[in-house]
């Protein structure tokens, strides 16, 4: 059902606020467009009739639901905590606030108001992080006593309190008392302005100030469009799964399917009702080669809200379609005719066979006898795209998915193996288009492609990075150990923030 422009206006500013602090606690990167598809995406997920400040604690969960798709991670609800409908009266906070010291007061702030870790939190705070764990005690010794008046002196009550009360769900009551808002309106000039600091008292302007003053939002952010979007629009989509015994199978299916559909984790793919000829076609095709064949796949349909961009779909309708897709038996796809069964291989001649055995067999010993052992190919080949910043570089690489790979890293002429024998594991890598990524802020990544697992890395390292060109021995070393491995490397972690076109044009494209 579709909110009247009055609720959406007042859920506008809010939730912009919310999704961009989020944004900047995962440490992510973002510019209007993203940020316009993540507003979209709380705004179409949030329940009807909601007020403004439980759509705030909503846009947190269904942020980290945006990252985690815009990351390529599986597409699962996020869990929603008994907490986050809860009253919570703003008078619970301030008496915390009357009670607390300094000390405990900085703690609530920094932990449960901005979102930091318990190590930032004692960087912020200049204290240690054991005196940061006891101050977090306090406070939720507080809350049993104080608000929830449970007579901690009393063991039977403690049990009871901490049975009732578990310690995550006082962090969530702690974290939703500290964002509860004291203002409505969002006046970026006077917020920005001498006048505004008393304003900053206030959780969502205080976080309103950090982001504007910082520049990560722009004062347009946060003022309402002449004419509000359309969140709830609604389409039809196919979930497409491929079960364990058609793995084999996945990356034929990935490129044939990647013209039409969004590749997820788990062999899934999701395309839009508008493709479900085009997708029939290419399933049938397959079939009759067997590569999958009908039994090693299921799909369904499912109609709701949700819409497209580049990283993904977002909105509710994709965990609602997969988990349709999951109650469908092998063999049944929606919206698709029933796919034909393999087309057996014809019948070959005897003699053929014969000849082209005795012909092949004389082929290999030729070879052989040809070639040597040291110009024996790569057995899976990569292809890789790079990036590299200031604070990192990244991999981005295409690889067979029978390949065992092994992620090493070179940082201040050192060597270190992030990953190795990646073969069944290396699905934790997978991005949504069927490639692999790793980002780490090293000087430089690795990446190696063999036939089989590679044991003793030590060995393979030892010394290596004394050579004069630490890289080129290294993969001397690796194609002596297994002939027909393959290694591609990253590029160099910039030195500076300068940027030239070139590099801009890298960070756009990549």
């Amino acid at each position: 059902m579709e909110a009247s422009r009055l609720d959406l206006a007042s859920l506008w500013v809010p939730v912009t606020i919310r999704v961009a602090w989020e944004f900047t606690v995962q440490g992510v990167s973002f510019g209007p467009e993203v940020l316009h598809v993540a507003r979209m995406h709380v705004l179409s997920s949030l329940p009807e009739h909601v007020d403004v400040v439980v759509a705030e604690r909503f846009a947190v969960l269904y942020t980290r639901e945006f990252i985690e798709r815009l990351n390529g991670e599986a597409y699962v609800c996020p869990p929603i905590d008994e907490e986050c409908e809860m009253d919570i009266p703003l008078s619970w906070r301030e008496l915390l606030e009357q009670r607390a010291n300094s000390i405990g007061k900085q703690v609530f702030y920094t932990r449960y108001r901005d979102g930091a870790s318990l190590q930032e939190v004692a960087t912020e705070c200049n204290i240690t992080v054991a005196k940061a764990k006891k101050v977090r005690f306090k406070l939720h010794q507080f809350v049993y006593r104080a608000l929830l008046r449970f007579d901690m002196d009393d063991p039977e009550q403690v049990v009871r309190a901490e049975e009732d009360w578990p310690r995550s769900r006082i962090e969530n009551l702690l974290t939703y008392m500290a964002l509860i808002p004291k203002t409505k309106e969002v006046d970026c000039v006077l917020l920005l302005s001498p006048e505004g600091t008393a304003l900053r008292s206030c959780p969502r302007l205080h976080h309103a100030y950090i982001l504007l003053r910082d520049g990560v939002l722009a004062p347009e952010d946060l003022s309402l469009p002449q004419e509000l979007p359309h969140v709830y629009e609604q389409q039809s989509l196919l979930a497409l799964q491929l079960n364990s015994k058609g793995a084999r199978y996945a990356k034929t299916l990935r490129k044939s399917l990647q013209e039409i559909a969004i590749a997820l984790r788990g062999d899934i793919w999701l395309v839009s009702a508008d493709e479900l000829s085009d997708l029939g076609s290419i399933l049938h095709s397959l079939a009759e080669e067997g590569t999958p064949s009908r039994e090693m796949l299921r799909g369904a349909i499912g109609y709701g809200v949700g819409f497209w961009s580049d990283d993904g779909v977002f909105g509710p309708l994709p965990t609602r379609v997969l988990s349709l897709m999951r109650n469908r038996p092998w063999g049944e796809i929606d919206g698709v005719a029933r796919l034909p069964e393999p087309i057996p291989p014809p019948k070959k001649p005897i003699k053929t066979w014969i000849a082209a055995v005795v012909f092949f067999v004389f082929s290999v010993s030729f070879l052989q006898w040809v070639l040597s052992a040291e110009l024996q190919q790569a057995e899976y080949p990569i292809i890789v795209d790079s990036q590299a910043r200031v604070q990192d570089v990244a991999v981005r690489f295409d690889a067979d998915d029978r390949a065992t790979l092994h992620i090493l890293s070179l940082n201040q002429g050192s060597f270190q193996v992030l990953h190795k024998n990646l073969m069944y594991e290396k699905g934790m890598l997978a991005t949504k288009d069927g490639r692999y990524f790793v980002r780490a802020a090293v000087d430089q990544l690795i990446v190696v492609s063999t036939p089989y697992a590679i044991e003793n890395w030590d060995s393979i390292l030892e010394g290596v990075s004394f050579h004069e060109d630490p890289l080129a021995s290294l993969e001397e070393r690796i194609l002596y150990k297994e002939p027909r491995a393959y290694m591609v490397k990253s590029k160099k972690r910039r030195l500076s923030e300068e940027r030239s076109l070139v590099h801009m044009i890298e960070d756009w494209t990549y």
